[in-house]
């Protein structure tokens, strides 16, 4: 990648767009935006995975066509990216990204009802309102880290969210 220097922009959105053209063979747009953040991972996976690996794959992908995918639409987001167990989306409206996470965990809890809890798929769930840098399909920065860290100490099969999505 060649060497970047920003010039003396005058304001922060020339510097981005300077920014933008140093991205070498990429060369997409980076654009910032204010937009809300789902992170969520499947809590034991690593276990479930160890003690019934097809079977919990096989779940899971009717997990994700069946309940979270549909559901994101849905409600107007956008899934980022997946990650195996879990997935990170974006939604214009702060409302409808809680209404989401919610009625996901619901979903969850009512399809794995009938299996012993610890054998059950459930959901931690982070959404934080915050400003992200987007660079084509991908967004990154502080917002993005926020909403995992608070996935991180969510509940199983509960939401965490920041203050940011309260107020």
């Amino acid at each position: 990648m060649r060497e970047c220097r920003l010039s003396g922009a005058a304001n922060a959105c020339n510097a981005i767009i300077d920014h933008s053209r140093c991205l070498g063979d990429f060369r997409e747009l980076v654009i910032r935006r204010l937009t809300t953040i789902v992170a969520a991972d499947l809590a034991a996976y690593s276990r479930l995975i160890a003690e019934d690996e097809e079977g919990v794959i096989s779940r899971l992908r009717v997990v994700w066509s069946k309940v979270v995918s549909p559901l994101i639409r849905d409600a107007g987001g956008r899934v980022i990216k997946t990650m195996g167990d879990g997935f990170l989306a974006e939604f214009p409206s702060p409302i409808e990204a809680a209404r989401c996470a919610l009625a996901i965990q619901e979903t969850m809890a009512a399809k794995e009802a009938d299996r012993a809890e610890r054998d059950q798929l459930r959901f931690r769930i982070g959404v934080h309102l915050g400003d992200v840098v987007a660079v084509g399909e991908d967004i990154f920065g502080d917002a993005v880290n926020v909403a995992a860290r608070l996935e991180a100490i969510a509940p199983v099969g509960g939401i965490c969210m920041s203050r940011a999505m309260r107020d």
